[in-house]
């Protein structure tokens, strides 16, 4: 039962593994962009304490405040160059809306821009782009300085690699600033990724689907193996399989005699002093007593003593049936 159990309990586990792995990858995308500033903040003081250490000479103090303006410095880098990043965003935002707007507006109305139309138009996007240039080289000059002064701390824990440990330093330093990029040039589509998982409730929906599904023939399976190893539970549905059987068992013996009682007559029929016998032996139509009644007359005639199981029998039917017949016969109706 526990092996059934956790067998079953496996569609749950699939389903809030992938609601917790999409939750993960969510935390990573929104906290990528701390963990960015942290890192640097943290690279640069300690390169400054790996470059001031005859400075600091034991100096608890000054080591101290070396480590504050490392992380000063650290959120004034990345300030330019977060914000270079998002300035060029904001641009590139506002460029693709100028357009859309401008060219919406001829599409909709099916013509050409006027004159002063187009100048407007051109004159806005060029100070756009203007502004997407400023910013650009804001952008540039806050990486350098990030990766630069970032790479002080990593060249000095990768020195003793000699050429790979540059190529170690350099991505160490370059990472946090690539990170940044990605952060803030496609937040537009991070957005929406983090938006779909947010959402995404289907897989746990199936699995609560197919769980509630399982759980039921589980359900039933148990039952059915109950009432087989509970003979007083199964007792009730057992008698009535006993008397159903006794039932078509009674109904079959019942043919059987029929079957007999037809013989018998047969041969009656055939007997000295009855005559006729041979049509007899022939097969009756079955139906209503007037259809009939053609057949029993002739009957009648050949065997004035014809029996009412005689009767039951030619025709396949109850006796009482076979009674009523010969009286009506017998009176010509």
């Amino acid at each position: 039962m526990a092996g059934k159990k956790s067998k079953n309990g496996m569609n749950m586990a699939i389903a809030e593994t992938h609601r917790l792995s999409s939750r993960l990858i969510g935390m990573q995308i929104t906290s990528g962009t701390l963990i960015g500033i942290a890192l640097s903040a943290f690279q640069m003081s300690a390169g400054f304490l790996i470059v001031g250490t005859s400075l600091i000479g034991g100096n608890i103090f000054l080591a101290v405040l070396i480590v504050l303006i490392g992380i000063a410095l650290a959120l004034l880098v990345e300030r330019l160059s977060i914000g270079g990043l998002a300035a060029i965003r904001g641009a590139n935002e506002r460029i693709k809306q100028l357009d859309d707007e401008f060219y919406g507006m001829l599409k909709r109305e099916k013509r050409v821009a006027e004159e002063f139309e187009q100048k407007e138009f051109d004159r806005q996007k060029k100070e756009t782009k203007g502004a997407r240039k400023i910013a650009i080289v804001f952008a540039v000059v806050g990486i350098l300085l990030s990766a630069s002064l970032g790479d002080v701390w990593w060249h000095k824990l990768f020195e003793g690699l000699g050429g790979i440990g540059y190529a170690l330093s350099f991505s160490c330093a370059v990472v946090i600033s690539l990170t940044f990029i990605h952060s803030e040039l496609y937040q537009k589509l991070m957005n929406g990724v983090l938006r779909e998982i947010l959402a995404d409730m289907f897989l746990m929906k199936v699995a609560v689907s197919v769980e509630s599904q399982q759980m039921q023939l589980d359900m039933t399976v148990d039952a059915f193996k109950a009432v087989r190893n509970n003979a007083q539970v199964r007792a009730p549905a057992q008698a009535k399989i006993e008397k159903t059987v006794a039932k078509q068992l009674t109904n079959f013996a019942t043919q059987v005699e029929a079957v007999g009682d037809h013989v018998a007559s047969y041969n009656t029929l055939n007997s000295p002093g009855i005559t006729g016998s041979s049509q007899l032996a022939l097969p009756a139509p079955r139906g209503k007593y007037p259809i009939h009644k053609a057949e029993l007359l002739r009957l009648l005639n050949n065997n004035p003593q014809l029996s009412d199981r005689d009767v039951a029998a030619h025709f396949a039917i109850s006796r009482s049936t076979a009674n009523d017949w010969l009286k009506k016969a017998r009176a010509g109706q």
